[in-house]
């Protein structure tokens, strides 16, 4: 039987917390992106952390949900 990313994601969020990291996401071709949307939309109500990378001039339809929030990082230094 196959499962869908959603359907793992919410049986596992069902008995614990579940945390996705993507990284680079501004490197991420439209039907990725496409995909990504979907999957975080049918989070709010779970008990799931996504924790997503990407460059500052990234934007999504998704980021202007209220359970969006942007944690910006000062580039690093030299050392």
């Amino acid at each position: 039987m196959a499962v869908s990313a959603r359907q793992f994601t919410a049986r596992r969020s069902e008995r614990e917390v579940l945390v996705l990291v993507v990284e680079d996401l501004h490197w991420f071709d439209p039907q990725s992106d496409a995909f990504l949307e979907r999957l975080i939309e049918s989070f709010p109500g779970s008990r799931t952390l996504v924790v997503i990378i990407f460059r500052p001039h990234f934007s999504a339809r998704w980021m202007r949900h209220s359970y969006y929030r942007q944690l910006p990082l000062a580039p690093l230094g030299d050392q």
